[in-house]
C-alpha cells in the first residue's frame, strides 16, 4: 500500500499501526500533482491523499487545474485501464468561512475543490479501480478545529492532529475492507421489537408501535433504512421466533409498516433456533453466510449467532432504538452495493 500526500504525513505515527497489520505501507509524501513522475511507480494500492491548501498557496488556481486535468486525473485514467492497480483519492479542504457569511461562495479555494472533486467523481463512476474516499466530509462533520493543528503544520508541515490521522485511516480501512472482504448481500432481520416495538403475541397489531411519533417514529424510519437497503441489491430475510400468521398480518394490515411481504426473500418464522435458520437461508439462496448480516434486539440472540456463525456480520444495535436509524447510516457495510442479475434471480 503506498500512501501519497501533498505535505506531510507522520508515518511514524500510531494511527498507521492499524493498517500495518495488513499492508506493508510505504509513504511518498510533498508530492507535485502536475509532475508525471509522481504517479509512474504505483504499488498494487495506492492512496493519495490531496489538500487543496498545498496547491493554491503556490499555483494560480487556473494554471493548476489546467495542469493537473492534463497530468494528474488524465494519467490516473491512463494507468486505470493498463492493469488492476487500486487507486484511492481523497481531497480535502478545510473551510474557515462563517456559514452565514455567503461571501464564502466567491472564495476560490472552494470552486477550486469543487471542480476537483466533481472530476474525481466522475473519473471514480468510469473506472472501476479508482475510487473517490470522502475524507473530507468526515473532518468536518468532526469539527475542523478538532482535527486541524496549526502548530503541527508550522513544525512539521502535518496538516491535522491525531484525532484527524486516526479518522483517515478508519476510513481508509473500512474502504479496503469493502474493496477486499466478501460483498455483504443478505441482511436477515427479526421482528417483535426489531421491526416493530412490542411483541405480537402479547400486544396485537394494533398495539404495535411503529408510526409518526416516538419509539413508533425510529421504527418506521428503521424500516425506511432497511427498505432503501432493498432497493439498493440487498435480499432480506426474516428469522423471528413467533407465529407466522400473525407476523404476516403486520404486515399486511398495520398502516404504518413500510416493509410489505413481496420485499422478503425468504422467511423462517418459527420457534427454532435462529441459528439454525440462518443456515437454512444461507442454503436455500446458495450464498455464503459471509455475505450476510443479522439484525435482532435480543443480545442473547445475537451472542448465540457470533458464537456459532462468526462468518455472519452480527449487528451491536444500541439498547434505544432511536439511534438504530443514525447507526445504520454510518456502518460501512451498506454503501455502494451493487445489484447484480444473479441477485434479482434469488428474488
Amino acid at each position: 500500500l503506498k500512501i501519497f500526500c501533498t505535505s506531510s504525513l507522520a508515518s511514524s505515527s500510531i494511527a498507521w499501526k492499524k493498517l500495518n497489520k495488513n499492508y506493508n505501507l510505504s509513504f511518498i509524501e510533498f508530492i507535485d500533482l502536475t509532475n508525471e513522475k509522481t504517479i509512474t511507480k504505483l504499488g498494487e494500492i495506492n492512496y493519495f491523499i490531496i489538500y487543496i491548501e498545498d496547491l493554491v498557496e503556490n499555483f494560480d488556481s487556473k494554471d493548476i487545474k489546467i495542469n493537473l486535468k492534463k497530468t494528474f486525473f488524465n494519467k490516473l485514467e491512463k494507468i486505470s485501464k493498463l492493469d488492476n492497480s487500486i487507486i484511492i483519492v481523497s481531497i480535502l479542504l478545510r473551510e474557515n468561512s462563517n456559514p452565514i457569511n455567503f461571501t464564502k461562495f466567491k472564495n476560490p479555494q472552494i470552486h477550486f475543490f469543487n471542480e476537483l472533486d466533481e472530476n474525481l467523481y466522475k473519473l471514480s463512476m468510469k473506472s472501476e479501480n479508482i475510487f473517490n474516499l470522502n475524507i473530507n466530509s468526515t473532518l468536518n462533520k468532526a469539527g475542523n478545529d478538532t482535527v486541524y493543528d496549526s502548530r503541527n503544520w508550522y513544525s512539521f508541515r502535518l496538516r491535522v492532529n491525531q484525532k484527524g490521522l486516526n479518522l483517515v485511516v478508519e476510513d481508509l480501512n473500512k474502504l479496503l475492507n469493502k474493496i477486499f472482504l466478501p460483498a455483504k448481500k443478505v441482511i436477515v432481520l427479526d421482528c417483535d421489537n426489531t421491526l416493530w416495538g412490542g411483541v405480537i403475541g402479547e400486544d396485537g397489531v394494533e398495539n404495535l408501535k411503529i408510526g409518526t411519533d416516538g419509539e413508533g417514529k425510529a421504527y418506521k424510519d428503521f424500516q425506511k433504512i432497511i427498505k432503501s437497503f432493498s432497493n439498493n441489491g440487498f435480499l432480506l430475510c426474516l428469522s423471528s421466533k413467533n407465529n407466522e400468521k400473525e407476523v404476516w398480518d403486520v404486515f399486511k394490515n398495520h398502516p404504518e409498516m413500510i416493509l410489505k411481504k413481496n420485499d422478503i426473500t425468504l422467511s423462517y418464522i418459527d420457534w427454532n433456533e435462529k441459528v439454525n435458520n440462518i443456515k437454512k437461508i444461507s442454503q436455500k439462496l446458495d450464498l455464503s453466510l459471509d455475505s450476510f448480516i443479522f439484525i435482532d434486539d435480543n443480545p442473547l440472540e445475537r451472542d448465540l449467532v457470533k458464537k456459532l456463525l462468526p462468518q455472519v456480520e452480527t449487528l451491536n444495535m444500541p439498547t434505544d432504538v432511536s439511534f438504530w436509524p443514525d447507526y445504520l447510516k454510518q456502518l460501512n457495510l451498506f454503501s455502494n452495493n451493487k445489484n447484480t442479475k444473479e441477485d434479482g434471480d434469488k428474488k
